[in-house]
């Protein structure tokens, strides 16, 4: 089972404040990287990756840590979107490195979550996209910001249910629970249902898994939005392999149709 879930586009923008005591070097350096992430959020992939490149050699210019971060995650985040998703995983490592020399703990989650989305959404390496997630989870703690902590632990239970650890993940998922309830978010609670379904899938408890699926789908036919249909579709595919499991092949196929759709 694999979410498109919390993807991080603009991570690498949030929290880019323009304080009065920079220089003008490091000022343009912030607006270049603030063009190019506005760029990258219109999928204008050429115009932002080109931008981002410069961001990087003005930072290495001027030996700023935490924008040469932010300018290796941008060109990370725009290969990904070219599916170049090893030299992807390559820049985002390089992040790494120079985010470790700032005291950004955002960056370091924003890095570290991109990170892991790229080895387990293309089911690149699990393990590897599991540590990512676990260290993204740490320095989202330092935050105290309960939203992204929700998909921090959201993150980490997908990861662990899409190899068969339900038992390893189903703590992350009951922690996210928690602050699901108090957060006015659809696709959240998608994903939630969806994966509690898969959990009792798992389990052979059928009637509760069927709940949670129908729970979810419930939330994505509220809404009409492109991003929260694709999120229906692999609801679909989730709840037809689960009637699969069960045997039950006639409701496997209709929802089967619907995720083919």
């Amino acid at each position: 089972m694999q979410k498109n879930i919390f993807i991080l586009f603009l991570l690498f923008i949030v929290q880019l404040h323009f304080a009065q005591t920079e220089s003008p070097q490091v000022k343009e350096l912030k607006a270049i990287i603030a063009k190019s992430g506005e760029y990258l959020s219109n999928l204008e992939c050429d115009k932002s990756l080109g931008l981002a490149k410069t961001a990087l050699e003005k930072a290495l210019e001027i030996d700023d840590y935490e924008q040469t971060a932010r300018a290796y995650n941008l060109i990370g985040l725009n290969l990904e979107q070219y599916s170049d998703y090893k030299k992807a995983i390559f820049f985002y490592q390089k992040g790494l490195k120079y985010v470790d020399q700032s005291s950004n703990n955002f960056m370091q989650y924003a890095i570290h979550t991109n990170l892991a989305n790229c080895y387990c959404f293309k089911k690149i390496n699990y393990k590897k996209g599991i540590y990512h997630y676990k260290k993204a989870l740490y320095f989202v703690n330092l935050s105290n910001d309960e939203y992204q902590i929700m998909y921090a632990n959201l993150n980490i239970t997908s990861a662990y249910f899409a190899v068969g650890d339900y038992n390893s993940g189903i703590g992350y998922l009951k922690i996210a629970e928690r602050f699901i309830i108090s957060q006015d978010d659809v696709e959240s609670k998608i994903m939630y249902n969806s994966l509690q379904g898969d959990y009792f899938s798992s389990k052979n408890d059928f009637i509760k898994s069927e709940q949670y699926y129908k729970t979810a789908l419930k939330f994505c036919n509220e809404n009409t939005t492109e991003f929260l249909k694709s999120n229906a579709a692999e609801v679909y595919d989730d709840i037809a392999r689960m009637y699969a499991k069960k045997k039950d092949f006639s409701n496997a196929f209709e929802y089967m149709e619907k995720y083919s759709a």
